[in-house]
Order: structure tokens, then sequence, then C-alpha cells
């Protein structure tokens, strides 16, 4: 029998003498054996051959034995050595196995390892130094990152067999680890000697008096002990989570020197004291009893799906006060933030001047993700009021948990076990915001809280048999678990913006139109950043990256679509530039769903480079999105965009009364305008009236458009006067909220007694004006159409977002911004567009004339908001919607307004400042319900 069979591992650690003594019993043993069969055979009277038999099987027998043995006291003796070896490293100060093999093999590689493939590491690096600087530090741009000539080394680690508490699917272990290197070999030091170099990298930090500031750092020591727990997997890559923590906080130390003197500031003993201080304090978080966790598994799954689990809808109906005084507030709003990021991405409703009970209506949303739930992050509804001047002053709030949101549960280790994958809603009903219990609450909020989880793919674990099974079946790719339904179109995308590459200035001689030519000169350094727009309206912004063509970001977001079908991004990347406007590198378009394969499924995933023109340059930038459906069904009115333009059509008086003379309808003059800032007016003279074939007036040959950045909070005022000295005698509304997207549709509005756009009365509360009021109705045909057109060039914040770009002219392509209204059942203007497709002049008119008929014969609704429809269908239809777009142009082009770059740098810094100031004085001047607020929401990279 194997001798290593008697002797399992680990093995007492014995003398030789032990070892040769048990082999002597053995052959002894086997001897006798021998003797005695010999005896039997003889004794039997066998013949000589089979005695020869006998005894060659013997000699064969014990070579084979002996090999065997021989083996067997080799592995024991070697595993004795390393045993003893061990029991010697574990009663010397150096306790644990060596690693001088993988530290030879690293010292080996580490100097032929490209410093490029640690472009991540210089874009977390440089993230860190802007986000830890002194405001003063405006910017941090890392360059020749060397990895030095001396590589990491561990210095020890040790394996525990786990307690009988703890589970055997776990290794736990320490690991004691250096970074060392001779302070005579620094660039910083005065020495001449170079033994080793150390890492480093040269660091160029911008100032806020946008000066530039350019330092070496060094890393001389970094030396640390860490503990860590691995848990094992039956899956690929067979680690499902691993968890570290020091044992205290590592010693490190740097060198800091300016390029231009050798002087390491890092020895003053001021610099010194608050780097350490700082150290110690940045590795808090991650030294015992403090650990970091790394889910291997939620990371490799991340990939394929979203980082947020749902969506958090909160809708806001009215507030009860019930206890007005002359002193009580006005000017009221409510917000939602999550409380880790309570300045970072606020949602806020209209501002209302009603005081007793402003009634919103508004709907408010929050993504949540299992983050929320670990970290115990709250839900914070506010309540405020509106101060120009000062700070905005809370009256009050209420709070809910997103883990109870969720129902989210946690093991006694703090691992999320479960959560809620159904809709549901938390509350729904008044509650009080000024910390008083209900029954005794003078102030209350009335509101309702739900949760809309996204859908999951069950985890199911196959035998490898199975699993090679599916491969082969056609049916592969059908998911698992509950099916998405066709009602749910909402959904959450997450855009990741990798990287960019080209970036660089066009020659402004090369553009074809004078008033595209731009004043910056083509290989100047850029320092690019993005800005990330879902339907056009700005969600997120990175990090600029200072003097590179080719900035690493690594930034993503997540953002919440409300309809998946229809929805649009836009990425613009922009350069900064010190103490000027940033103008536009390029800007590109493109429908999400045309991005993914169709069908339902529950995670849709895309990678690709896109190419970003119609700027003052070009480039390319690299996109990861991912896509996951929620389930929330909402109304075609509340599923639309924030921003778009409101194109009218016709205004119909076809029911007047009362203070509106029907004898006098043909004096009628109208003053179209939105209650919102920036404050356009629009104004229908008499002069364009038309009579009707039933004896109405209308407006009919002039189409109105509002370019509008906050639809969702944004009403249509319609005022009505006649004769040439007679005052408003009567208003219409209309909110936007009551209309779907590029749909023509006819609302018929009461006209109730004058009221300004602007005035209290006017802005009491969010509720719908009706059909028919004490001075008749008017008839509107009206559609909206999402995105951005040229009648927004006419207001600041889009001159200032898109200086340098054009994205609607394309030099002598004019004409393909028809795609930005087309009819009702088609997709969005900057889809499917062809550089070759233009449009037949000839067959122009008479299809216009076509429409004219059509619109003539085509009966009016008596619903406040009814969708129309056109009675041709097919590629007739096809063609009569872009031909009919021709007049609306023709309008638009004349709103077209290209702000013009000055030539100077003078006269561009001198613009900025005005701007600036200008900015300010139009905040205090304006009302509450301006653009400024409208950008609470956007989130920056941190």
């Amino acid at each position: 029998m194997c001798f290593k069979l008697h002797y399992p591992q680990p093995l007492p650690l014995n003398e030789p003498w032990i070892l040769v003594n048990g082999l002597e019993k053995k052959a002894v043993k086997y001897l006798l054996m021998a003797c005695a069969v010999c005896y039997y055979v003889g004794r039997n009277g066998s013949s000589w051959f089979v005695f020869t038999i006998m005894c060659g099987s013997g000699i064969a027998a014990f070579y084979m034995l002996s090999n065997s043995v021989l083996d067997s006291l080799m592995w024991q003796v070697e595993k004795l050595y390393g045993a003893k070896k061990l029991a010697e490293l574990g009663n010397s100060d150096k306790a644990g196995e060596s690693m001088e093999w993988l530290n030879d093999m690293t010292a080996k590689i580490w100097r032929s390892v490209d410093p490029k493939i640690f472009a991540t590491v210089e874009d977390i690096l440089e993230d860190t130094l802007a986000r830890v600087a002194p405001k003063i530090i405006k910017a941090a741009k890392v360059n020749d990152l060397d990895l030095g000539s001396v590589a990491p080394r561990i210095e020890k680690m040790q394996i525990f067999p786990p307690t009988p508490e703890q589970s055997p699917d776990c290794i736990f272990g320490e690991i004691s680890f250096s970074l060392r290197t001779d302070s005579s070999s620094s660039a910083v030091s005065k020495s001449k000697g170079h033994y080793a170099t150390p890492p480093g990298a040269s660091i160029r930090f911008k100032t806020s008096v946008y000066a530039a500031l350019d330092v070496r750092a060094e890393l001389i020591k970094f030396t640390g002990n860490v503990r860590f727990k691995i848990t094992t997997s039956p899956e690929a890559p067979f680690v499902s989570q691993v968890v570290i923590s020091f044992t205290k906080a590592p010693v490190i130390e740097t060198a800091v020197m300016p390029i231009t003197k050798k002087l390491n500031i890092m020895g003053l003993p001021m610099i010194q004291g608050l780097v350490n201080e700082g150290v110690k304090l940045g590795f808090k978080p991650l030294v015992d009893p403090n650990v970091i966790t790394l889910d291997i598994a939620q990371i490799l799954a991340a990939q394929l799906d979203t980082t947020a689990i749902g969506l958090v809808k909160v809708e806001i109906r009215d507030l009860k006060n019930l206890s007005p005084t002359s002193a009580d507030p006005q000017n009221l709003f409510a917000t939602m933030t999550l409380s880790k990021d309570d300045q970072n991405d606020v949602q806020a409703t209209r501002v209302l001047t009603n005081k007793e009970n402003p009634e919103w209506n508004e709907n408010l949303y929050q993504l949540v993700s299992l983050d929320d739930i670990k970290n115990d992050v709250y839900v914070n509804i506010k309540i405020f009021k509106a101060d120009k001047v000062k700070s905005d002053i809370m009256l009050g709030s209420i709070s809910a948990s997103v883990r109870d949101i969720v129902l989210g549960k946690l093991d006694e280790v703090g691992k999320i076990t479960s959560w809620c994958t159904k809709e549901r809603t938390m509350f729904d009903g008044w509650a009080p915001v000024d910390d008083r219990p209900e029954n005794s609450s003078r102030v209350m909020l009335n509101f309702k809280l739900s949760f809309h989880p996204k859908y999951v793919i069950p985890t199911v674990h196959h035998p490898k048999t199975e699993l090679a099974h599916e491969s082969d079946d056609e049916d592969s790719d059908i998911e698992l678990g509950e099916p998405v339904s066709r009602k749910h179109t909402s959904g959450i995308l997450s855009i990741r913006i990798t990287e960019g590459k080209e970036m660089e200035i066009m020659d402004p001689d090369l553009f074809n139109s004078k008033e595209r030519r731009h004043p910056y000169k083509p290989g100047r350094p850029l320092n690019p950043y993005a800005i990330i727009y879902i339907n056009d309206q700005k969600v997120y912004q990175t990090r600029a990256k200072m003097s590179t063509p080719t900035p690493c970001w690594n930034a993503d977001t997540e953002c919440f679509l409300k309809n998946y079908n229809t929805a649009f991004a836009r990425i613009t990347v922009k350069t900064s530039i010190d103490l000027e406007q940033d103008p536009v590198i390029g800007t590109v378009v493109f429908k999400v769903s045309e991005l993914f394969e169709k069908g339902r499924k529950k995670v849709k995933k895309t990678q690709r480079w896109v190419g970003v023109g119609h700027g003052i340059g070009f480039g390319q930038v690299f996109l990861d999105l991912t896509y996951k459906p929620i389930k929330l069904t909402l109304p075609r009115e509340l599923s639309g965009a924030d921003v778009g333009t409101l194109v009218i059509e016709s205004i119909n008086l076809s029911n007047i009364r009362n203070a509106m003379n029907v004898q006098k309808a043909n004096t009628t003059k109208a003053t179209l305008a939105m209650n919102v800032e920036s404050k356009i007016t629009k104004v229908l003279g008499s002069n364009l009236l038309q009579e009707q074939d039933d004896g109405s007036w209308a407006w009919t040959e002039v189409s109105v458009y509002f370019p509008l950045l906050m639809r969702y909070k944004t009403a249509l005022f319609i005022q009505l006067s006649q004769g040439a000295t007679g005052g408003k005698k009567a208003t219409a509304c209309l909110w936007m909220k009551e209309i779907v997207d590029y749909d023509w549709q006819d609302a018929e509005l009461a006209l109730r007694d004058y009221t300004p756009e602007n005035s209290d009365e006017a802005n009491r509360n969010e509720l719908p004006w009706g059909s028919d009021g004490p001075h008749g109705s008017i008839i509107v045909r009206l559609k909206f159409i999402p995105g951005f057109s040229p009648v927004h060039t006419n207001m600041p914040s889009f001159t200032m977002d898109m200086l340098g770009c054009d994205p609607f002219q394309k030099d002598d392509m004019w004409e393909k911004a028809h795609l930005l209204v087309r009819q009702e059942g088609t997709e969005h203007y900057a889809i499917d567009v062809s550089d070759d497709e233009p449009i037949d002049q000839d067959k122009r008119q008479p299809i216009l004339d076509t429409i004219n008929k059509d619109k003539k014969s085509r009966p009016r609704k008596s619903s406040l908001v009814s969708t129309g429809s056109s009675p041709t269908s097919g590629s007739r239809l096809n063609g009569i919607m872009e031909a009919e777009t021709v007049p609306y142009l023709d309008s638009m082009k004349d709103d077209l307004s290209n702000t013009k770059i000055h030539n100077t740098k003078v006269m561009r810094k001198l613009s900025k400042g005005k701007d600036y100031i200008q900015q300010q004085l139009t905040s205090l001047r304006q009302g509450h319900n301006n653009e400024i607020r409208a950008k609470q929401s956007v989130k920056k990279e941190t």
C-alpha cells in the first residue's frame, strides 16, 4: 500500500531515522511473505518452470513497489520540508509564505508595460484631483504617467482556514505589500545618482485666475497591510465577492516639485503633515472595521443591465394651508430629490402664487438603485418659497426611505437579498409637512408616491450538460421571466461616454457659408467635454479634459425615458476656453430605438462610435448604451418631451359672445404669449382675419411658432381685443400638458375675463380652463414638435449652449430641416436624413393646393383637445407631409438667428463678462418660472 496513505497531510515533523525504520519494517514484512510463498510452492512439488515464474513475479512486484515507495517518500520529504519552512516563517517576524517567485515575475514584466494602458487611471486621477482640490483649482491634467523601474512587492501572504462559524466557500487571507524607491533616485532630489526611478506623472493645474501651474509628482513609498475575504462561485469567473480592508492606514510618501525648480515642496513640514493627515482621512473608510466590498457578479451583470432598479414617481397634487394670514408666503413650489444628491439633481414643480391651496398636478421622477437601499438613502419632498435675491426658503418636507419604498431587505452582513419587482403605491393622500402630527398640522400636502421597477431577468444555474444543449437551441435568445408588456414603453437609458478621438477645429476657410466661419485657429489645443441631451433637454455634463484631441471621459449617467419609441438623444462636444463662452466642436442626434435591435427584450445594449459635426470642428465619440424597460404606463399627453416647438396653424372665432361682440368679429386682434420667461409674444392683427364658410372669422394664413423649454410647466394664453381703441376683453388658456406630441389637434378653449399671463391670478393654479366660458370659446389648431428648431435660436440659453454650432443649416441644404415638422405618425427630424434627397420644386405647389382643399373640407372637433387625421394614406401621404412643411420652414427661417462669434479674443472675453452680468440682471427682472430653474435638474460629473 502506498506510503502516503498511512501518513495523510499535514504530517508531523519527524526525524529521517523514523522514516528509515518504517521502511525496514515494511521490508521485513515483505521478505517473510516471500519466504512463506516459496516454501508453499516447493512443498507441493512444483516444477522449476513454476518456480521461475513465481520468482520473476516477486522480483517485478518488488521493483514496482519500491519505485512507488520511493516516489511517495520523495513526496513526503518535500512536503515535510515545506511544512518545516512554513513553521519557521510562522515563528519569525515575517510570518507567511514567500512570494519571491511572483515578485521576480512582476519586476521583469513591470518595465515593459506600456503606460498607455493606464489611460483610465489617468482619468480617475484627474477626476479625483479636481474633486478634492481647493476652489482655486479649476481643472487638472495628468501627462507623462510613468510606472517607474521599481515594481511593487508582496512582502508576505497568509491564508487562514475558516472557523466553524464561517462559510467553507470563503478564502480568508492577509497580504502585506510595499513600493519603495531610493529617495536619492527621485527627480526632485538634488543628487545626480539614479538607481531606480519611482512612479510619477506630470500634472498641470488650472487655477481660478486661469494661470497654469505645472508640477511633477512622484510616489516614493507606499506600504500597507490588507486583509481579504474571497467568496467562491461555481460559475465563471468562480469568484462572486471580494471584501477588502486595511488593518491600518497605509504609509504614503510623495514628492511634488514645480517643473521649473528642483524643490520638493513635500519636504516642508506643514505641507507634509497636511498630506499625511489627508491620506489618513482618505483611507479611513477602508481601514478596519470598515470594509470595501466588490460584488464581482453584480459588476459583470451591470455590463448587461442598468444600475437603477426602478423609478420613484411622485404626483404632486395640491397644498392646503389651514391658517392663512397676510404674512403667509407666496410663490410656492415643490421639489423632489434624493438625500445623497440634494443639490445636483433637483426635480421641481412650477412656482405658483396661490398662498392658500396651490394646485400643481405635476409628476416628478427619480431613479433609484441598489446602493440607495444599502446606504439608506431617502426621497425628500420639500416645499419652498421662491426668492430671487436670497436662497429659497424651505417651509417643510416629507421624507421616505428608498428601502421602504422598494421593500428592500438586507441580510445580517448588509447584502441585499430582495426588493419589490411589482408596481406598488406606498402613499396616496394627505400628509403634514410642518413636522406636526396629522391631527394638529396646519400645512398639508396631497401627493401620491409609487414605485415602478424594471423588468428583471431571473438568474438560473444550469448544469454544463444543459448549457451545451441550450447553446444549440434556436430559441436560446428568449429571455426568462415575465415578458415585457406592450403598454410599458417607458424605461431606463444608461449612457456611458467612454472616450473621444480625432477632435480638432476645422479650418474656417473650408466653410461654404461666411456666417459659419469662426475665429479659432486650426490645431489649437482642445479642452473637450461632452453634454448629453434627452429629447433636447440637457441632463448630464462631463468634466473637461485639458489639452487633448483624444479625451478619456469614462463618464456615465442613467436617465428616465418617458417613451422609448419616440425618444431621441443628442451628444454635444464643446471645448473649454478661459474667460470665454465655450464653442461647440460638434453635435449629433440619434433616435434611441434605432440603435438597438428590434423586439421587446428586457435588456437592450449597443456600443458604437458616432461622429459629431456642424460646429467649429469635428470628431468621434464612443458610446456604450443600455436600455431597460420599467413597469410604468403613462398617458400619451404625459409621455412627451419638455423641449420643442408649438406650431399654431389657425385660430377660429367660432363661438364668441358677451364682451366679445359677434358683429365686430372682423376687428378682433389676438395676442399670444406663454406664461414663462423668457417672454415671447406674438400678435395677430385683424387684417389677417378671413371669413369662413360658416360665417365665422379665423386666422388661417399665418402660422405662429413658440419655442418651449419647460413644456410641462407652461401654458398658452390668447388675449382677444376688438376695435382700434378697445382694450383686451377676453382670455383663453391651454396648458401644454394637455396636448400630445407630433399630431395636429383641434383644441376648443373657453373665453373668460381678461387675465394677463404674468399676473398672480393667472398663476394661482395649474388647472384646465374648460371648453366653454362666459365669453364663449375659440378653436385653436396646433401641434407640438419635440426638439430644437430654428425658432429656439432667439433664446439666450440656446445661443449659449450651441455657440458656433448650426444644427439646422447644412450650407446649401437648408430645406433638410423640413423633417422638424413632419406630420402625425412620423418620426423625429434627425432620423433618416439623406443628403441627396432634394425636394422637388415642380411638385410642391400642386401638393400644397391639395392640402388646402383638405383643410377646408376637414370637420372641426367639438372636444377640448382632439386629434385630427389626414384623409390621405400611403406613399401619397408621405409626399404631402414633407411638402406641407415648406410654408412653416419659410416662417421659421425668418426667425433663425445665427449669432456670430467675435473675431478678436478681447471682445470674446468681454462678451462673456457682459453675458454673465446680463444673465444675473435678467434673473432678477424676470419671474420665477424661468430658464435658470429649468436647469436645476442637470447632472454634472462629480
